[in-house]
């Protein structure tokens, strides 16, 4: 292959096929830059030790940063870092801090659905949903769900369902 066009691009380009484009980085993987920042918050809050790999991860985790994981990560991090801080005169230490040696890991947060959907706020949110969320169609079950997702001002399926089906709430709100 590498003989006669190069690489695949190359080839199927020489071939007369239709080129792929080439795949982007998922949107949400966090890239060097943002885990450098990540790991200066982490060794800010440790007092200026350099955490374990293992407790970057779990912290990471608990603050919902996706992390990159491609060889070499860790190592680019830390590097990255490094030169940061020593631009900027501080000093980082040599070797990461075991994990028997760092504080507890911070509490995971609880999600916030702290609304608790009675009757009447579901039917209030059914029509909320039916002003801004539909246009002249029958509403479902499906798109309702696919707009109620990550919606803090909409119940979730299940928590609309504990009163009832969803066309009888429908109809009791208004919209069918």
């Amino acid at each position: 292959m590498a003989r006669f066009g190069g690489d695949w691009e190359k080839a199927l380009a020489n071939a007369g096929l239709p080129v792929p484009p080439k795949q982007q980085p998922s949107p949400n993987r966090v890239e060097i830059p943002a885990m450098v920042e990540a790991l200066e918050k982490v060794v800010i809050a440790l007092g200026g030790k350099l955490p374990n790999r293992n407790y970057f991860q779990a912290w990471c985790a608990i603050k919902g940063i996706p992390l990159r994981s491609r060889p070499g990560w860790w190592a680019t991090t830390v590097a990255e870092l490094r030169k940061q801080r020593a631009a900027a005169g501080l000093t980082t230490p040599e070797r990461v801090s075991p994990y028997r040696d760092l504080p507890a890991l911070p509490a995971r947060a609880e999600k916030n659905r702290s609304i608790k959907w009675n009757r009447e706020s579901v039917i209030e949110a059914l029509r909320l949903y039916a002003h801004y969320h539909q246009s002249g169609r029958w509403p479902s079950e499906h798109d309702y769900q696919t707009k109620a997702v990550g919606n803090p001002d909409l119940p979730s399926l299940a928590a609309l369902q504990r009163h009832g089906p969803f066309s009888a709430l429908c109809k009791e709100a208004g919209i069918l």
